[in-house]
């Protein structure tokens, strides 16, 4: 828990509290939420839990290759027809799991274990399914230059986080928050974000960019 004393080899869960927050603000309704061991047994059970009376369910962690990453597994087994996309063209959240189970009406979301990443990719994911879903209007965006030069990753859309400064004249100046989707640091300094569509190779000082607000 955020704020308590952290034992040998232990983490703050920040996923949990920065999740329910964000799905708050975007408009979802909470039913539960549990923090649970790498233990096939007990996240199929929480799994199953949630399919039967919620419309969306959200496990983060887990969603890489490695031999301990299980989410795919369960959530290809739990749901009919199961996962249908395992890995997004996107940076921060490339291992992004998405499944649907069609007798519960369920959307599953296997979301980076990353804190950075998992908030990223549910405020692009969730949040338009969310639009979707009501006719919301799309998010506030802000013109501004950018600072400095800013390369994108080679095949994949790229979310760079960035600060809104006042700039020389009028408008705003867009300075990157650099940093790994490890590290809540590169979200809790930024007003917002830029995306780089894929095939573009970056952006450059002084180019005009739409930055969409936290």
């Amino acid at each position: 828990q955020v704020g308590g004393e952290l034992g040998l080899a232990q983490v703050y869960d920040i996923n949990t509290p920065a999740l329910r927050q964000l799905a708050r603000e975007i408009g979802f309704e909470e039913v539960k939420t549990q923090v649970l061991p790498d233990q096939e047994e007990l996240l199929e059970k929480a799994l199953r839990l949630g399919m039967e009376d919620s419309d969306l369910v959200v496990i983060s962690g887990g969603s890489s290759q490695g031999k301990k990453d299980i989410t795919a597994k369960l959530l290809d087994r739990l749901a009919a027809p199961g996962v249908f996309t395992h890995g997004l063209a996107l940076k921060p959240g490339k291992p992004t799991i998405l499944a649907v189970d069609e007798p519960s009406q369920t959307i599953l979301m296997g979301l980076p274990g990353h804190p950075a990443a998992a908030l990223m990719v549910f405020r692009l994911l969730a949040k338009w399914l969310e639009q979707w879903r009501t006719g919301e209007a799309d998010s506030l965006k802000i013109p501004a230059s950018m600072q400095s030069n800013i390369p994108a990753a080679p095949g994949k859309d790229t979310c760079v986080m960035v600060e809104l400064f006042p700039g020389d004249g009028e408008g705003y100046t867009a300075r990157p928050v650099l940093g790994k989707s490890g590290l809540m640091r590169t979200l809790t300094k930024a007003d917002g974000y830029v995306r780089i569509p894929m095939g573009k190779e970056g952006l450059k000082t002084g180019e005009l960019v739409w930055v969409e607000l936290f």
